[in-house]
């Protein structure tokens, strides 16, 4: 594992690369096929519904997990005990699943609303709408999702849903589209629903955990580790790689356990696929946030309320939670919320001006 080798090499073991670079195969083709089926008129309508039903069943499950501790994941109940965490063994993977699926969720409880009728959407007008009853019953699962996020304890996770919500009402005034006062009273309704439900479980097991930020020294000490195989690897240890070679680089991380991940899916990636991987992809990664962003103004000056541009802020949000998030865990080295993932990058850029023509979304809803 010398330094020499390392900059021969390019992967330790060739089989566990080629199983990284299948599991980015499979993803971009996720990625493409979503991106294409969204230009059909229905094929949003339906993706949202069945992420709607999956986020709610999750979520139910992680909040029984998190008022009975016994209750495990599928029987296994050795770790995070007590955590909602759903069917992920890992309470923070669960919090990243929940960050991009509830931003979809809310987009489609907005894109049944009547923007199109009147700039100043009253709730008398909502009420009496046809569609009410079944926005209630998405807010209601809504504020669920957002309840067992909240008591997953995953303080990355809490914070990425903040910063989601905050990207998605900063989304929504760049674009144009602006937010009626319907959706603020509805944001302060769950927010009390939050709380009081916070209340009856006990909010004081997630304050402790933001308290415990300044004794926890783990994910530093593998950052430094992961550090000192960059600094000896400018060019990567090839993907998948990173278990092979960290029990090597260990000298913080004073642990009996291996080390699969870094806990920062943007350092795995640079010992990875070295300095010139890194660069090539947060560049691209950047490019396609702010591009989106870009994208969802103009494509709101053409189309105005449609269901597409809904998602697309939807799927903008939970992408910008997910590149927080991504600085503590390893979301992305989890093949469902990768794929998650590439399905959200699908959405957001099927509105891209060579993604759609006028055809496609004169009729959307």
């Amino acid at each position: 594992f010398g330094a020499s080798a390392g900059w021969k090499s390019v992967a330790y073991v060739n089989t566990l690369s080629l199983s990284r670079w299948s599991l980015w195969l499979a993803a971009l083709l996720i990625g493409v096929m979503v991106k294409r089926a969204s230009l059909e008129r229905q094929f949003l309508t339906r993706l949202v519904v069945v992420l709607l039903v999956l986020g709610s069943l999750e979520a139910l499950y992680g909040l029984v997990q998190a008022m009975v501790p016994t209750t495990g994941v599928l029987g296994h109940t050795l770790y995070y005990q007590g955590h909602a965490r759903g069917t992920y063994i890992n309470r923070n993977h669960f919090a990243g699943m929940i960050e991009m699926t509830w931003p979809l969720v809310l987009a489609y409880l907005l894109s049944l609303s009547p923007w199109e009728e009147t700039r100043k959407l009253k709730v008398k007008h909502l009420i009496n709408s046809d569609r009410f009853n079944r926005q209630l019953l998405i807010a209601i699962f809504l504020v669920v999702m957002l309840l067992a996020l909240v008591f997953s304890r995953s303080r990355a996770g809490i914070t990425g849903l903040a910063l989601g919500f905050i990207a998605f009402m900063g989304a929504m005034a760049f674009s144009g589209a602006g937010l009626r006062r319907g959706f603020w009273l509805g944001t302060g309704a769950a927010v009390v629903l939050l709380l009081i439900y916070c209340g009856q479980i006990g909010f004081d097991s997630v304050i402790e955990r933001f308290m415990k930020i300044d004794q926890e020294t783990g994910r530093l000490n593998l950052w430094r580790d992961a550090w000192l195989i960059v600094q000896q690897h400018p060019f990567g240890v090839g993907p998948g790689n990173y278990e092979i070679v960290e029990p090597v680089f260990q000298v913080n991380a004073q642990t009996t356990r291996l080390s699969i991940h870094t806990h920062n899916d943007y350092l795995q990636l640079l010992v990875e696929t070295g300095w010139p991987g890194f660069l090539l992809l947060t560049t691209g990664w950047l490019y396609l946030l702010v591009r989106g962003l870009v994208g969802l103004r103009r494509f709101f000056r053409h189309f105005g309320y449609s269901r597409h541009f809904f998602m697309a802020v939807g799927a903008w949000s939970g992408l910008v939670s997910m590149a927080f998030h991504s600085f503590f865990d390893f979301n992305l080295q989890i093949p469902a919320n990768l794929f998650y993932f590439a399905m959200l990058i699908g959405i957001l850029t099927h509105i891209f001006p060579s993604s759609y023509t006028h055809h496609h979304h004169k009729t959307a809803t």
